[in-house]
């Protein structure tokens, strides 16, 4: 049985599931995005974060709500 107050296996897979449910949205963005340039509907440079998703899913998911963010 569980402490009061632990994480639960089927918490724990929810949380996994949301993070992988955050890194596919990004990849989908990147996707359409790279597909946008490609067909020149996007101008300038375009940098890609392909492969990266879990990196910003991770950072932002361990800042506070009041952590200043600059991209």
């Amino acid at each position: 049985m569980s402490e009061p107050g632990t994480d639960t296996d089927q918490d724990r897979t929810k949380h996994r599931r949301e993070l992988l449910h955050q890194m596919l949205r990004i990849r989908h963005f990147e996707d359409k995005c790279a597909e946008l340039y490609s067909a020149t509907k996007i101008r300038g440079f375009l940098h890609l974060y392909v492969g990266e998703e879990a990196v910003a899913v991770g950072t932002i998911g361990a800042l506070q709500p009041d952590d200043p963010v600059v991209s």
